[in-house]
């Protein structure tokens, strides 16, 4: 038999011939190779967020002047979702019973358009349109995977590339009806950079005496603001505890749903707690400021 070529390869399970770009064209192996190096690299201390940004920034724009020409922008993912429906009926997923709507704080998601019954299988995603480390091995990006022992060890890592990089970059892709309808990183580089090293960076806020963020009434408050609100947003992610409640009484649950119900329960009495605690802390503060207290010896 003679070489595989190194050109054309095939998904297998998909049905769907993956594009004849080489690997060469497609990614530069090396430096995708320290981009996975850099991305998988312990995390760095407190105020050198901001120097590793500037790295993985400068490797990402040298990868995508090699797919120059192969990069897909999308302008917002409200008008894709009827290709992406389109695209999961003709693949083989309910459609049905259903429709996407925007919720508002929580986001985009489905909404039952009819009763379903207890128990009732109404959505199904066969597993061709998941997208796995067995499709990740199977595209482009499988020279790399098949030579590199972190992608093989760390599937997350390996599925992360298989969209960013690989399925993302490609107007062809199969997964691009899907890949459309996902939320973007909108947050500006003049935002990250203040985030990190501005006035209220998170790791000033947390070493609260130093030289940079020297204790103070003021400090001391916005220390207590961030808690309070970080709280605050967590707990906007769980259900109310009345529905929780509620579904744990039905003497049907699986035991694994009613452990998870319970776990979730826990945590979300926790950070009531925390939300409870960290606001009576942020007023006392608040307060003290307001009074000009002296900082205590």
């Amino acid at each position: 038999m003679g070489k595989m070529s190194r050109v054309k390869m095939q998904k297998r399970g998909t049905g769907v011939a993956a594009a004849s770009v080489s690997p060469k064209e497609m990614l530069n192996l090396t430096l995708t190779g320290e981009l996975l190096h850099k991305c998988s690299s312990p995390a760095p201390g407190p105020g050198k967020e901001w120097e590793e940004y500037a790295q993985i920034r400068t490797l990402v724009e040298k990868i995508q002047k090699k797919q120059k020409g192969l990069s897909v922008t999308f302008d917002g993912k409200r008008d894709y979702f009827p290709d992406l429906m389109k695209w999961a009926s003709e693949n083989g997923a309910s459609v049905e019973g259903f429709e996407m709507v925007n919720f508002k704080e929580e986001g985009f998601g489905l909404r039952a358009t009819r009763d379903i019954k207890a128990g009732e299988l109404f959505l199904w995603v066969p597993r061709k349109l998941v997208m796995t480390v067995e499709s990740a091995k199977n595209s482009v990006l499988g020279p790399l995977y098949s030579q590199d022992r972190i992608l093989q060890a760390m599937g997350n890592i390996a599925l992360a590339f298989h969209l960013l990089l690989c399925e993302r970059a490609s107007p062809i892709s199969f997964w691009l009806p899907y890949i459309q309808t996902l939320p973007i990183f909108c947050m500006t580089e003049e935002e990250l950079k203040e985030s990190l090293l501005g006035e209220n960076a998170i790791h000033r806020i947390f070493t609260l005496g130093n030289y940079e963020f020297p204790v103070s009434r003021e400090n001391e408050v916005k220390l207590w603001s961030f808690l309070k609100d970080r709280a605050s947003l967590h707990l906007r992610t769980y259900k109310t505890t009345e529905e929780d409640k509620a579904v744990l009484n039905n003497p049907d649950l699986p035991p694994r749903m009613k452990m998870a119900i319970k776990v979730r329960l826990g945590v979300k009495e926790i950070l009531e707690k925390a939300l409870q605690s960290t606001a009576t802390k942020w007023k006392c503060f608040c307060k003290h400021m307001e009074e000009r207290a002296l900082l205590p010896e």
